[in-house]
């Protein structure tokens, strides 16, 4: 008889219902599990329900119980609304994981940023986790597809990191004398966990205009550089950020500073008139 190597995964092919799914020898990691997850959402919100049967089907040997039963259930369900129901409860137990996750600053998986929505239209449990900033309600489908509202930001490696994939974007926008866009980014980062940048984030998200956004990103720029700087001081729990450049213009009031990815200056305060204008003040690696 031939042995087959342990490192070669077995996989079975289970039947339920008449949907086929492969389920692994090894049960999927934390990474794994979200990104089957996604794809299991996706198939919901476009009522593609025997896809996401067969998405949960992936599921099934999860090492937490909660999510692995929940898994069984959809990928069994036979009716619409228990398939719907079902994923309720797998995505309670994974929410519930990933907030573990992010809380364990020993043994942390870094994750794709997460976004969290709610619809109160549903029932029991109306939370899901989306990696797009668009929301599509795999509760409702095609039926209310935009119906719910964001209610947190999970994963992207903690903070400060996953601020800057919203921060950057609004200082390239302002920058260019435009303001598109900037409102949904600000809405992002007004998750963050601190509050001075949170409320610094509120106001952008509430401009309507260059100058009154220029003001707001003023403020969200000098909390988010406070951050930045109290990470690099850090011995323990640093998160790895890309490499960032300070910039400095004191033409800009009442704060002129902010963060750029990349050496060649575009102040966002001035845009298009001095765009140009300012310093390097350090380069933070």
């Amino acid at each position: 008889m031939r042995l087959i190597p342990v490192a070669v995964i077995a996989v079975a092919v289970v039947a339920s219902h008449g949907a086929q799914f492969a389920v692994a020898d090894e049960p999927p990691s934390l990474t794994e599990t979200v990104e089957r997850y996604a794809q299991l959402r996706t198939a919901l919100a476009a009522d593609d329900i025997e896809s996401a049967r067969r998405h949960a089907g992936s599921l099934v040997d999860a090492t937490d119980r909660k999510l692995a039963a929940a898994a069984t259930e959809l990928s069994e369900a036979t009716e619409v609304v228990d398939v719907r129901k079902a994923f309720g409860a797998l995505s309670k137990a994974l929410i519930a994981q990933v907030e573990a996750n992010e809380t364990n600053k020993k043994d942390s998986v870094e994750l794709p940023r997460l976004h969290v929505f709610e619809c109160s239209m549903a029932k029991p449990y109306g939370k899901w986790l989306q990696l797009e900033i668009e929301i599509a309600n795999p509760y409702m489908g095609s039926a209310m597809p935009r119906c719910g509202s964001r209610t947190d930001l999970l994963g992207g490696g903690g903070e400060p990191k996953r601020l800057l994939e919203d921060y950057l974007p609004i200082r390239e926008a302002l920058a260019g004398d435009s303001i598109d866009g900037v409102r949904v980014h600000a809405e992002t980062l007004a998750f963050s966990d601190d509050r001075t940048l949170a409320a610094a984030a509120k106001e952008l998200a509430a401009a309507r205009n260059v100058v009154d956004a220029r003001k707001a990103f003023g403020d969200v720029s000098k909390a988010l550089i406070a951050l930045v700087e109290a990470n690099e001081k850090r011995k323990k729990g640093k998160v790895e950020l890309p490499t960032l450049h300070l910039f400095e213009c004191s033409m800009a009031s009442p704060y002129g500073r902010w963060l750029q990815d990349d050496r060649a200056i575009s102040n966002p305060y001035m845009g298009s008139r001095m765009p140009r204008c300012g310093k390097l003040v350090r380069t933070i690696e």
